[in-house]
């Protein structure tokens, strides 16, 4: 009985261990996260997103790409995040109706779903991407096909968007530029809101 209790103990000590892992999250949501992905064919223009503002219980989104400037509103609900706005350049905010599901971090590889921003698909939950100071374990590939354009964002256990593309022409997270989950390098420059 007394090592039955010993390996039930152990196994518990093991599992809390391994657990956290296991929670964290794929698209951590404070205001503030900043990640700046780069692609060394275009040094001087990197792949900006950041969390501008809360705004009741979505995150909005600001990105800056080497072709433009966008932004969209996210809700997590369990793991599967839904757009709730796009916005563009000129800071004009279109609302798009509920169950738009845009990044599901729930599902198993190889799960597609389509709706009106597109066909979507988790491409691989086992993704290892290399930046230059780390190496990125389990991570999760997202593809967003609209008409004929694909986009695939991958994203790091408790760290978020780790690539943006694939292949040499892919954008990686360059860890120094940006405001990571749990790592403030700088007061926030943005504000909540309801």
């Amino acid at each position: 009985m007394r090592q039955s209790r010993s390996l039930v103990w152990s196994l518990s000590l093991v599992f809390l261990a391994i657990a956290p892992a296991y929670a964290q999250e794929y698209l951590p949501l404070a205001v503030g996260n900043r990640w700046v992905l780069r692609n060394s064919k275009l040094p001087d223009k990197p792949f900006t997103i950041e969390i501008t503002q809360q705004k009741g219980e979505g995150y909005r989104f600001a990105s800056t790409t080497p072709w433009g400037r966008s932004g969209w509103t996210l809700i997590n609900r369990g793991g599967k995040y839904f757009m709730t706005e796009y916005g563009n350049s000129n800071d004009q905010w279109m609302p798009i109706p509920d169950g738009n599901l845009y990044f599901d971090f729930s599902s198993p590889a190889g799960s597609k779903w389509s709706n009106q921003l597109g066909v979507h698909a988790v491409v691989s939950t086992s993704v290892q991407v290399r930046s230059a100071n780390r190496t990125f374990d389990h991570c999760v590939q997202i593809k967003h096909t609209t008409g004929k354009t694909d986009t695939v964002f991958t994203f790091g256990p408790g760290v978020g968007f780790v690539q943006f593309g694939e292949g040499a022409e892919a954008f990686v997270l360059d860890e120094n530029s940006s405001n990571l989950p749990g790592r403030r390098m700088s007061s926030p420059r943005v504000q909540s809101s309801a």
